[in-house]
C-alpha cells in the first residue's frame, strides 16, 4: 500500500465517505488517515528543500559536494522524502516543523468536515495561522474560530 494509505474503490460511488482526486476515487476512513495525506503531500514537496539543506551542511562541515546526475538526485530526494515521512511520527519532529504540521492539520480537518463552507479569505487566515499558532502564545482570528468551532481539531 502507498505512504497515502489510500485505497482505490471500483465502484462510482457518490456516497459522503469518498473524495474526488484527479479524477479516481478515493475513501477517507479516518481524521488521522486525512492528515497522514495531507503531511506526506507537504513532505513530498519539501523534499527538494531539505535535500539541498542537508548536502549544503555536508559542504559547510566537509568541505565536499555531491556530484550525482538527474535519476541519483532523485532517488536521494525519495529518500529524503522517506526519511521525513518516518520522522513526522515522533512529537519532537512536529515541533520542529511545527509550521507543516499545523498547515496539514488545517487542511485535513477542512476535507474532513465536508459540510464545512470556506471562502478564499480562509486560505489566508490558514496561511497566518500556520505561521503564528507554533509560536505565539496567543492567536486570534474570529473567522479561523468559527470555521473550526466544530472541528475535530478542537475536540
Amino acid at each position: 500500500m502507498p505512504y497515502f494509505q489510500m485505497r482505490r474503490i471500483q465502484e462510482i460511488s457518490l456516497h459522503a465517505s469518498t473524495k474526488v482526486m484527479r479524477g479516481i476515487r478515493w475513501e477517507m476512513r479516518s481524521f488521522e488517515q486525512v492528515y497522514k495525506d495531507e503531511i506526506y503531500g507537504v513532505l513530498e514537496i519539501a523534499a527538494p528543500i531539505a535535500r539541498d539543506v542537508f548536502e549544503g551542511m555536508l559542504l559547510k562541515s566537509t568541505g565536499q559536494t555531491i556530484e550525482h546526475s538527474t535519476n541519483e538526485r532523485e532517488s536521494k530526494i525519495q529518500a529524503t522524502h522517506n526519511l521525513l515521512c518516518a520522522a513526522i511520527s515522533k512529537q519532537s519532529v512536529r515541533r520542529a516543523l511545527r509550521t507543516l504540521h499545523i498547515g496539514a492539520l488545517l487542511h485535513a480537518a477542512v476535507r474532513w468536515n465536508r459540510t464545512q463552507k470556506i471562502v478564499v479569505n480562509d486560505l489566508y487566515d490558514f496561511h497566518h495561522a500556520e505561521a503564528a499558532l507554533g509560536y505565539c502564545v496567543c492567536f486570534s482570528l474570529i473567522n479561523l474560530c468559527n470555521l473550526f468551532s466544530n472541528s475535530i481539531i478542537f475536540q
